[in-house]
């Protein structure tokens, strides 16, 4: 498949990881986004039609991080024509899948023009293997920024049981402890109600996680000034 040329970013600045630590994703439709980010950082599902929304919600100081989520059964990387800061890879299995789509990523960006290693990575974990091989993703790419903890692939592993909720806490703490062996953040997943998105954030911040995913601009405002003080373990190792 032959890509389009990538579109610059807005601002000028450079797709490696910013100063700023990761502290919220804004979930969003491509073709469905905020208006704001409130404070957020914008993980966005698939390519916008039109890319100028995208462009100006890119623009200006404090603008949002972007991040594209990729699906996980066939990763398409045509969204680095976007110029993204990074992609979010759900469903691996271990440190080989991060790997592999390193490699991936280093051979796009040559096609695209972009710089080495501009493109970041984010790891959801959540499956049973994923977990039990969680220590090996310390070292399986300096692109890798932080983990993401997806609790729904776990509950998909123990369906149609319900997933049992002392497994839960050691799987969530699991994630948590991955992070903090590679100096990464580690993201707690959004909030069911968001009416308790706050409340949520307060107790992702105590289990040890760093950011939370947010699902609306009024949840993400609400997660960022509760993670806005908190120490910063890290942000991805420089290629």
């Amino acid at each position: 498949m032959t890509l389009p040329a990538p579109v610059p970013s807005p601002s000028g600045a450079p797709h490696g990881p910013a100063a700023r630590p990761l502290r919220c994703l804004l979930c969003a439709d491509a073709d469905a986004l905020p208006d704001a980010a409130g404070g957020a950082d914008l993980l966005i599902r698939g390519i916008p039609r039109d890319p100028a929304a995208l462009a100006a919600l890119r623009a200006g100081p404090g603008a949002p991080r972007l991040y594209l989520r990729l699906d996980p059964r066939a990763p398409d990387l045509a969204g680095l024509a976007l110029a993204p800061d990074g992609v979010l890879l759900t469903g691996i299995g271990g440190g080989l899948d991060i790997g592999r789509l390193a490699s991936r990523l280093a051979v796009g960006e040559a096609e695209m023009g972009l710089p080495d290693g501009a493109t970041r990575i984010l790891a959801g974990l959540g499956s049973a293997r994923a977990l039990l091989g969680a220590a090996d993703l310390a070292g399986a790419s300096p692109r890798l920024a932080g983990l993401v903890w997806d609790a729904e692939a776990l509950a998909r592993d123990f369906a149609p049981a319900p997933l049992p909720a002392p497994v839960a806490r050691h799987a969530r703490a699991t994630v948590v402890l991955a992070a903090a062996a590679a100096r990464l953040p580690a993201l707690a997943p959004p909030c069911p109600d968001p009416a308790r998105a706050g409340a949520a954030a307060q107790a992702a911040r105590r289990a040890g996680f760093a950011g939370m995913m947010a699902r609306d601009a009024g949840e993400a405002t609400a997660i960022a000034a509760v993670f806005g003080g908190a120490p910063e373990r890290g942000a991805g190792r420089r290629r």
